[in-house]
C-alpha cells in the first residue's frame, strides 16, 4: 500500500477571464463580426465550453471543501501536522478479495466444528465457607481385603468417595456392598468426621436414588443433586485431581511438646500459628481460584482440536436451542 502526501491546497481556477473572452466572441467584438456564417458554431462552442468550465469549477470547489475538512480533523489530532495522507489500495488486492468471495466452493463448504462458550462456574466451585459444604460422592471398586482375625479369607468391599467440590479434598471409606443401608452408614460416619454438608452431588446409583437414602438426607435438611442420567462425564467430583489434605486444613510444623511451665509462651505461639494458618489458607484459596479454576476451562478447550473437524454429511450433531439448557438440546 502506497501513500500520497498533499502539502498545498488546491486553488480555485479563475474562469472569469475566460468568460469575458467568450462573451467577446459571442458579441462579435475584436473584428470577428465579419464571420457571420460561423456565429452559430461559435455560440454552440461557447455554451459547451462554459458548461465544461462550470463543472470543473464545481468539482474544484468540492475538492477544496474536502481538503478543508480533512485539515481541520488533522489539526484536532495533531496541531503540528499540516498535510493530509491518502491511501491507495492496489487493484490486485481488490481483485483477489472479489475472487475469494465469489468462489462457489467456499460458499458451499461447511464450517469447522467449535465448542459453545463455557458457562459460568457454579457456586459450589467458588464457595469457601467451610470444607465439604458442597460434597460429591461416588463409589469405586470392587476391591478385595483381608480381615485381621483371618488373613486367608478375602472380603469384597467398595470404596466410598467423598470429595469437596471447592477444594477437591478427598476422603475414602470402605463399605461391604452397594445397598442403601451401607451407603447410609457411610454417610453417618462421614457426617461424624466432617459435619453435615449443605449439598451433595452424585450419579444415579441405586444406593443413592433409593427411598431410604433420600429420606435420611431429607431428615437432615440436605439438598441432594443428581447428575444427568446416562452422562458419566457430567460433573463427577470424585474423578478430579486429589488435593493433599494439609493444603486444605493445614498441618502443625516444628511445634514443640507442651509444658506446663511454658504455657504463656505457648499461647503466644498459638496465636501466631493461627494467624499463619489463616494467611496460608487465604493465599491458597486465592491462587486456587485465580490460577486453577479460571484457566481450567481454557486448558480443556485446546487450540489443536478447534477447527480440525469439518462438517460433513452423516455427522451426528446437537441442535443449538439457546433458551434451553444444553442437556435438553436435540
Amino acid at each position: 500500500m502506497s501513500t500520497i502526501v498533499i502539502k498545498r491546497r488546491v486553488r480555485t481556477t479563475n474562469i472569469n477571464s475566460i468568460r469575458r473572452i467568450l462573451d467577446k466572441i459571442y458579441n462579435g467584438e475584436d473584428n470577428l463580426s465579419t464571420f457571420n456564417d460561423s456565429i452559430d458554431t461559435l455560440t454552440s462552442l461557447r455554451d459547451t465550453l462554459v458548461d465544461k468550465f462550470n463543472k470543473i469549477q464545481h468539482l474544484n470547489e468540492e475538492i477544496v471543501n474536502l481538503i478543508d475538512e480533512e485539515e481541520e480533523l488533522q489539526e484536532e489530532e495533531d496541531s503540528s501536522t499540516d498535510f493530509i495522507i491518502f491511501y491507495r489500495v492496489k487493484l490486485s488486492e481488490i481483485n483477489k478479495f472479489i475472487n475469494n468471495k465469489s468462489n462457489s466452493d467456499s460458499l458451499l463448504k461447511g464450517k469447522p466444528y467449535f465448542y459453545p462458550p463455557s458457562p459460568i462456574l457454579p457456586v459450589s466451585r467458588l464457595n469457601y465457607d467451610y470444607a465439604f459444604k458442597y460434597t460429591g460422592v461416588d463409589y469405586a471398586g470392587p476391591l478385595y481385603v483381608k480381615s485381621l482375625d483371618n488373613s486367608t479369607v478375602n472380603n469384597k468391599v467398595w470404596i466410598f468417595l467423598f470429595t469437596c467440590c471447592s477444594s477437591r479434598s478427598l476422603i475414602l471409606d470402605l463399605v461391604p456392598d452397594c445397598y442403601a443401608a451401607s451407603a447410609i452408614r457411610g454417610l453417618i460416619r462421614f457426617f461424624a468426621r466432617r459435619g453435615v454438608p449443605s449439598e451433595i452431588v452424585s450419579d444415579n446409583g441405586t444406593q443413592f436414588t433409593s427411598k431410604e437414602t433420600q429420606a435420611f438426607v431429607a431428615s437432615m435438611a440436605i439438598k441432594w443433586r443428581f447428575n444427568v442420567a446416562a452422562a458419566p462425564c457430567y460433573e463427577v467430583p470424585g474423578d478430579e485431581v486429589v488435593t493433599p489434605n494439609h493444603l486444605v486444613f493445614g498441618r502443625m510444623l516444628n511445634l514443640e511438646v507442651i509444658l506446663e511451665s511454658s504455657s504463656n509462651d505457648y499461647n503466644i505461639d498459638t496465636n501466631q500459628r493461627n494467624k499463619h494458618l489463616y494467611m496460608l489458607l487465604t493465599h491458597f484459596q486465592s491462587r486456587w481460584k485465580d490460577e486453577y479454576l479460571k484457566n481450567l476451562r481454557e486448558h480443556h478447550k485446546s487450540s489443536k482440536v478447534k477447527g480440525s473437524a469439518i462438517i460433513k454429511e452423516g455427522d451426528v450433531v446437537l441442535i443449538d436451542d439457546s433458551p434451553k439448557s444444553r442437556i435438553l438440546w436435540k
